[in-house]
């Protein structure tokens, strides 16, 4: 029997300040700044954000304040389209990010979300996880997240998780995330910061963490995003590294998050796995080229297009050919 939603998504949402700064400051120092662009954010709910663009049925669970910011997402994330039965409000303030972009894209980020915005386990219900063939979690809100992948396990839903921080308080709510996954793409910083080790971050070559996480927890797929040059997965077939796209950069904020949801819209169509890499690596790229966590997410037309124009290829140094990674190029590139 078809499900009533392709995808389910808990995490956060956030209300973002984009400034644009010639270069951060030294300290002590005083730059000036262009008015801040206000925009939306948030790992899930961009990803969410995404899926729903390219024509899947959407869930999004997480939390937002009682106030002007969290009105404005949930009336945005009910704009794109997004059930948003199982969104939490709660008295408090919603979360906000102070984003400043240098001149080379490059962003640093400052945020703060209230801890009553934590999104309670009690809220996620069976019902709702098995509701969708897809569910997909950044682990923000730890013990919420791992009920919400071990329910999914149990009734045969797929997990897609995204992670780059670890939080010890969260700790082990992220061992319970991490042994449910499925699909587990997390950041180029998240083994070392995960295992607690330096090795890993001083490596040239991400091959050893991927290898780790992926032995150590057995998902159906682990991948690393590796930033420009792309990302690195593993699975039971072998190693698959798609390069990045070389492009004009305007801002580099959330690129990550629209990766995660190019790829849920791959895998929501069934593609091959090297193919919904590339189309995620693509859609990631272009919406690098306007500000804002989602600030051009493309539609498939122009995907394509940007895909046919042979545009340069930002390659990895150590997973160039001969590295011994694949380097044949995805379907749809040849």
């Amino acid at each position: 029997m078809d499900k009533p939603f392709d995808l389910a998504g808990l995490g956060l949402n956030s209300r973002d300040y984009l400034f644009h700064i010639a270069r951060w400051p030294a300290a002590g120092e005083s730059l000036p700044t262009a008015a801040p662009i206000a925009s939306f954010g948030g790992q899930v709910a961009t990803a969410c954000i995404v899926a729903c663009r390219f024509g899947f049925r959407v869930a999004y669970a997480g939390s937002i304040g009682g106030d002007a910011a969290g009105d404005a997402q949930r009336q945005r994330l009910a704009r794109e389209g997004l059930d948003l039965a199982a969104l939490h409000v709660v008295p408090a303030a919603s979360q906000q990010a102070w984003i400043f972009a240098d001149g080379h894209g490059e962003r640093t980020i400052i945020f703060h979300r209230p801890p009553e915005l934590a999104y309670p386990p009690r809220l996620v219900t069976a019902a709702w996880v098995a509701s969708a063939r897809i569910l997909h979690l950044d682990g923000h809100d730890g013990p919420a997240a791992a009920r919400a992948a071990e329910l999914a396990r149990q009734s045969g839903v797929e997990v897609s998780v995204d992670l780059s921080n670890v939080y010890p308080p969260q700790r082990a709510s992220t061992d319970r995330l991490l042994a449910a996954a499925d699909w587990l793409i997390v950041s180029q910083a998240f083994p070392s910061r995960y295992y607690g080790l330096d090795e890993f971050s001083a490596l040239p070559d991400p091959r050893p963490a991927l290898d780790r996480l992926y032995r150590d927890f057995r998902p159906r797929l682990a991948a690393l995003t590796l930033g420009a040059a792309g990302v690195l997965a593993l699975d039971a077939e072998g190693w698959h590294y798609v390069p990045g796209y070389d492009l004009p950069v305007t801002d580099t904020t959330g690129a990550g998050d629209v990766f995660h949801g190019g790829l849920l819209v791959g895998r929501l169509n069934a593609w091959p796995l090297e193919e919904s890499l590339d189309f995620a690596c693509a859609l990631a790229a272009l919406n690098c080229t306007a500000p804002g966590s989602q600030g051009h997410i493309a539609t498939s037309a122009e995907v394509a297009a940007f895909r046919r124009s042979q545009p340069r290829r930002h390659v990895h140094p150590a997973l160039s050919q001969g590295a011994g990674v694949s380097d044949k190029n995805p379907p749809g590139l040849r």
